[in-house]
């Protein structure tokens, strides 16, 4: 029997039927509450050892509020002018460390003190020790002995960090231990200047064209892509990596400057230690450019031919480290395509940009069409109309995208042209005068690829291959690292390398001049890791 209230109509029934869910959902909320605690604190660093710290690093540890845990070093065994002025220690000559809790074991940041002749010691130390190096810079002006601080990192275990910090210590003091005073040199031979250096060997060598300067200084370089207040930078403008030998090709000098994505720093210094150059400094020379860049600038003597492979050992490492990072954006990317069948005809798909590169008219016409001919049916990305001439080319690119090494397919079917025909995919873009492309040509019978930097083509290689306007053809071409692959309707044709654009950036289709074209089924796909072909670096 149901008792209701006269009042409200509400039986007793549905009160404690209220009630019951009333705590039900209490409790739910609690167990909400305290599940997410439990997360929470599972997920908070813990606490440091500083009593381990200690024992690992030879060192008295200090903690503060926040859980650091600092060592440090004062650097008294060495006296050191400033200025004239004999310089305290403590008023900027320590040594230090400080490690923080992560969830997963332990950070370590640090500056070390270290005089010129140290500096190889406490880095070889640090690398042995899987710590990073991530600066070597100067701190005074008219110090005597000469003073540098070299930054240092890593992650992991608190322990192994600490015993890291150690190694890079010890190493420095075992140089104290030889030479009281820091020497004036690194020791050996000195190369003399204006003998005879074999510039073609230094070129074959690094890969890199070499140039023979004043006083028989012969000197290599490899320009980088870069960006700056949304202006694309290079070589000239000094995003590049130069190396300078001196002396002869018995005995030479080796000095230049070497730059770097943030990536790239640790195989690059890597590599020229274990070649047996000398890092100098490390440290950054612009602030706000795309990507962030920067600079290890070195020095060695011996042998050209050692020199030179010590450099190109570098450049090797610097561009594995690169595959490797364009491999985690095209993961971040993923695969993608464009066939264009449910865009409206008659307009330029939303998702996509018209640009020109050195245009001389209007921007050409784009749009979506209906062919009933096309792979995919039924609509194709065309270039309908254009009154551009030779020195324009014309460009749709795909908005947001970013891919670094590709494997793209498009389909192409050249219509008509008096000046040009044909076209092809582009792709690292990074604006409208900077991008590589592959493109065919029926009337010159051709199929090519190039880079176009700063608005100017310049072709790497080129193939004679006979093609028929109306007709459909399947381009491909794949970029891993440095090397580029072109192929047409599945044959391969075309094989380079260059490092004009490392950096990666927007796909997109292109024609020149009056080229009147259509595009469908553009597919940008993760290219399988693959050996380099053994080509001739230009």
């Amino acid at each position: 029997m149901k008792h209701v209230l006269a009042n409200n109509g509400v039986t007793e029934d549905w009160i404690m039927t209220r009630r019951c869910q009333s705590i039900r959902t209490v409790l739910v909320l609690l167990s909400i509450a305290l599940a997410m605690t439990t997360i929470s604190a599972c997920a908070q660093p813990l606490r440091l050892d500083t009593l381990k710290i200690a024992r690992a690093s030879g060192a008295k540890t200090t903690a503060s509020k926040d859980g650091v845990v600092r060592i440090g070093w004062s650097r008294n065994d060495v006296k050191v002018i400033v200025d004239g002025m004999p310089f305290p220690p403590a008023a900027g000559l320590g040594s230090w460390a400080a490690f923080k809790a992560t969830t997963s074991g332990a950070m370590v940041m640090g500056d070390t003190v270290v005089f010129r002749d140290e500096v190889d010691a406490a880095m070889d130390a640090a690398f042995a020790h899987g710590m990073t190096v991530t600066a070597l810079h100067n701190h005074f002006f008219f110090d005597e002995p000469k003073v540098f601080f070299m930054h240092i990192g890593g992650q992991g275990d608190a322990e192994n960090l600490a015993a890291g910090v150690k190694a890079v210590w010890n190493a420095i003091k075992r140089v104290r231990a030889a030479s009281a005073q820091p020497v004036d040199g690194f020791g050996g031979p000195t190369p003399t200047p204006g003998g005879k250096i074999d510039a073609d060997r230094i070129a074959n060598i690094t890969g890199l064209v070499a140039s023979i300067k004043t006083g028989g200084v012969v000197k290599v370089s490899n320009g980088r892509q870069g960006a700056m207040n949304s202006t694309s930078i290079d070589g000239s403008m000094g995003l590049g990596s130069w190396a300078a030998f001196v002396g002869s090709d018995d005995l030479a000098s080796i000095d230049g400057d070497f730059i770097m994505t943030g990536p790239e720093v640790q195989p690059v210094l890597h590599a020229l230690r274990k070649s047996g150059i000398h890092i100098v400094a490390l440290h950054n020379h612009m602030i706000g450019e795309t990507p962030a860049f920067f600079f290890a600038h070195f020095w060695g003597v011996g042998p050209v031919a050692t020199l030179a492979e010590g450099f190109r050992a570098a450049l090797d490492a610097q561009s594995k480290a690169s595959e490797l990072l364009g491999a985690f954006d095209r993961i971040g990317a993923g695969p993608q395509s464009w066939n264009f069948d449910t865009d409206a005809p008659g307009k330029v798909p939303s998702d996509w940009s018209i640009r020109q590169t050195r245009p001389t008219t209007a921007l050409a016409t784009w749009e979506i069409m209906t062919d009933r001919t096309a792979p995919s049916k039924p609509n194709v990305l065309a270039l309908t109309k254009t009154e551009n001439d030779d020195p324009t080319f014309n460009l749709a690119t795909a908005k947001g995208t970013s891919f670094r090494d590709i494997d793209l397919t498009v389909n192409v079917k050249a219509i008509r042209g008096q000046t040009d025909q044909g076209g092809g995919p582009i792709w690292r873009c990074q604006d409208e005068n900077n991008y590589y492309v592959t493109r065919f040509n029926p009337l010159e019978s051709n199929f090519r690829v190039y880079y176009v930097k700063n608005g100017r083509r310049k072709q790497l290689r080129s193939a004679r291959i006979d093609t028929i306007p109306g007709t459909w053809y399947t381009v491909r071409v794949t970029m891993i690292g440095h090397h580029i692959t072109a192929y047409l309707d599945g044959k391969k044709l075309l094989e380079a390398t260059d490092d004009t654009f490392t950096n990666a950036g927007m796909v997109g289709l292109w024609t020149k001049s009056d080229a009147v074209t259509r595009f469908d089924d553009l597919q940008v796909h993760i290219p399988q890791k693959q050996k380099a072909s053994s080509l001739t670096r230009p």
